[in-house]
């Protein structure tokens, strides 16, 4: 399942990864944006290197004063592609831009590479190479909810968290991601109550 995922086209690894959490460096983030790019644009310049990378490596290239946050998609003639993280949050607040999310997730050094694993639907657990690490912080309270929310399954919420993600980008509520999904929890015990609550 875990090469499978990542061995899609970017546009699909992207839009799989919004509303997941993201565990690096001792780090827990909810992915918000993440944006795709297929491997014509990977043929130059700093992103070169993850042309001969298989689906899943991960790779830190510095554009200008900015660390990016980045992971090798696709396969075939489409390996090479990749999609950037470029907006999370961690424990209420949110990071805009593929910068502040590396400094925000203790990404210091250019360059470094690693292994993406998708560990179970709503959870990606990355192992980099040459960083500092800080001490694990807990998993957002989030997943605690989730298995606490019978009949709506794990499985329909990883269906649903792109649409989540949105519904709250375009609502604008002045809560965080993390927040503003346990409540739809608590508002929705059913399928049905939450896709008729985010107008899916």
């Amino acid at each position: 399942m875990n090469q499978n995922f990542w061995e899609r086209s970017a546009a699909a690894v992207a839009q799989s990864l919004r509303g997941l959490t993201l565990a690096i460096n001792g780090h827990e983030a909810l992915m918000i944006n993440v944006s795709p790019y297929e491997r014509n644009s990977t043929e130059r310049g700093l992103y070169k290197p993850m042309l001969e990378m298989p689906a899943g490596s991960v790779y830190c290239p510095r554009l200008m004063k900015s660390i990016l946050l980045c992971i090798v998609t696709g396969k075939g003639k489409m390996q090479g592609s990749r999609v950037r993280i470029d907006d999370i949050e961690i424990a209420g607040r949110r990071y805009t831009g593929p910068g502040n999310v590396t400094e925000a997730l203790g990404i210091t050094v250019a360059k470094s590479s690693g292994t993406a694993r998708l560990v179970s639907p709503l959870r990606v657990e990355v192992d980099l190479q040459g960083q500092p690490r800080r001490k694990a912080q807990p998993a957002p309270k989030r997943k605690g909810k989730i298995r606490q929310a019978p009949p709506l399954s794990e499985q329909a919420l990883v269906r649903l968290m792109p649409q989540i993600v949105e519904r709250w980008l375009k609502d604008d509520p002045p809560i965080s991601l993390e927040a503003y999904t346990n409540a739809l929890l608590e508002e929705c015990g059913t399928e049905y109550e939450l896709r008729k609550r985010i107008g899916s």
